[in-house]
């Protein structure tokens, strides 16, 4: 029987999930309600909410997994924590010999953002995997480069912090142009990353060459 492919965008602050099939374009997100705790510093974690957001998190993926029964899911690959690093940069405003100098930090992933987006994923998977359904992570520069969805890379006038809008930009004109027009940027990922998988699945030689259309 003809499959259902299944594709999630996940973070903490939204997810966005897409399911693609015969007859079936669905996109959507989950906004997760659940602040940080008043007392907790930027950037830092602590285990009660991040429990909080995981169990939340686990009945939106089981859920998901019951109303639309995708038989093959792909989760965003969460990036590599990197930590911030310190540049020397020229103080313009200095007037003063010897202060001409400053350290500033570039770069980086803060520690709760990583920590969200590798156990949130791990969760999906083991979800998926719990009830026997073919799981993979694929890379963000892959499922953008698929040559059917026209991603592609931001040119080089895009500012680094406008990178991530111009993203969800792209996905969203994608996604209208397939016959969903989608508000939600992570939706419109969502539904990229689970088209992504049709597509390579497709493929003579794509991702589980030993599973067919018929089973």
């Amino acid at each position: 029987m003809p499959l259902i492919y299944g594709g999630l965008d996940i973070s903490k602050s939204c997810t966005g999930w897409g399911v693609v099939g015969p007859n079936l374009k669905e996109a959507g997100a989950w906004r997760c309600p659940i602040k940080a705790p008043f007392h907790l510093k930027r950037g830092a974690i602590d285990a009660t909410y991040a429990g909080d957001v995981s169990d939340w998190y686990s009945r939106q993926f089981a859920s998901w997994l019951a109303t639309y029964r995708p038989d093959v899911v792909a989760i965003e690959q969460p990036m590599p924590g990197n930590s911030s690093r310190s540049k020397t940069e020229v103080d313009t405003s200095s007037e003063w010999a010897g202060q001409s100098l400053k350290k500033v930090e570039v770069g980086g992933t803060s520690f709760d953002t990583t920590h969200f987006l590798h156990g949130l994923a791990m969760e999906a998977a083991r979800i998926c995997r719990a009830r026997n359904i073919q799981t993979i992570y694929v890379a963000s520069q892959t499922w953008r480069g698929q040559k059917g969805l026209g991603i592609g890379t931001p040119p080089k006038s895009v500012e680094p912090k406008d990178r991530s809008s111009w993203y969800k930009k792209k996905a969203k004109l994608y996604a209208k142009a397939d016959g969903l027009d989608l508000k939600s940027g992570d939706a419109a990922e969502g539904f990229c990353i689970a088209t992504y998988l049709r597509n390579q699945r497709e493929q003579p030689h794509g991702l589980f060459p030993g599973l067919t259309a018929d089973g």
